[in-house]
This record gives C-alpha cells, sequence and structure tokens, in this order.
C-alpha cells in the first residue's frame, strides 16, 4: 500500500525508521495524504515479527535507516 510518494510523506514526516515504528494509528491518520489503508498497512507490518526482524538486520548491517531533507 505504501509507494514512493507516500514514502516519501513518510520520511519527511518521522526522519528515521524507529519513529515511523512508534507512530500511533491517530498520528499516522493524521498526515496528509496517508489514507486510511495505507495507515493501516503501516500498523499491521510493523506489528508482524517477520517485519521487525527485517528492521533489525537491517540495522545490525549499519544499513542508514534515517532520512535527511
Amino acid at each position: 500500500m505504501i509507494g514512493n510518494r507516500a514514502a516519501q510523506i513518510l520520511a519527511d514526516h518521522f526522519g528515521n525508521i524507529d519513529a515511523l515504528m512508534a507512530a500511533d494509528i491517530t498520528e499516522l491518520s493524521d498526515i496528509p495524504e496517508i489514507g486510511e489503508k495505507m495507515t493501516q498497512s503501516l500498523v499491521e507490518y510493523f506489528a508482524q515479527e517477520k517485519s521487525l526482524d527485517i528492521i533489525n538486520r537491517l540495522k545490525a548491517a549499519n544499513v542508514r535507516l534515517d532520512y535527511e531533507a
């Protein structure tokens, strides 16, 4: 559900993966252009153990997961 435009909006808003992961459904819903389906998709994605494992492996490999405009 998250395309390039939505990813850019989220990166601009949160700045890093940890802040995005910590966002609740209300905070996500308040972001312009991020709709209900995208919000639900994000919440479901970050609730999955497999997703968290992938993110943790990326962090361990020193992959940059923050964004600077």
